[in-house]
């Protein structure tokens, strides 16, 4: 029983942690169903499509920086997002009933910075 003896043992311990945690992640990756296209949605109308997706995803990605207040933010993602929801509202079920509300908040918080810290301040940020 050596001193060094409870170190190793720790290490294997770890790298059979990390082993199982990486098979339980490959198992549950090789269940999930494979990413539908836009083309697929003939065949599976009620199905997540990857595709749409990673379109919309993209094209808010494309918009540039998104700061608060921006106009990227505050009128062409909001402008963007308002479109999807409204599509996805018209093509609703008609026991399904989807409400689009867009907010506006102003306030403002302390952040406590070294060596001073500062108020920040908003007025007119949007929510969907």
């Amino acid at each position: 029983d050596s001193v060094h003896s409870a170190p190793v043992l720790i290490s294997f311990g770890v790298i059979g942690a990390l082993l199982a945690l990486y098979g339980i992640v490959y198992a549950i990756d090789g269940s999930l169903p494979p990413p539908l296209k836009l083309s697929d949605e003939e065949t599976h109308p009620d199905a997540f499509i990857t595709e749409r997706a990673r379109n919309d995803l993209q094209f808010l990605t494309n918009l540039g920086s998104r700061i608060a207040g921006g106009s990227e933010n505050e009128i062409e993602a909001l402008e963007f997002l308002k479109d999807r929801l409204n599509l996805i509202i018209q093509n609703a079920h008609k026991n399904q009933k989807l409400e689009l509300d867009v907010q506006l908040a102003a306030g403002s918080h302390y952040l406590n910075r070294s060596p001073h810290g500062n108020i920040m301040a908003y007025s007119n940020l949007q929510n969907i």
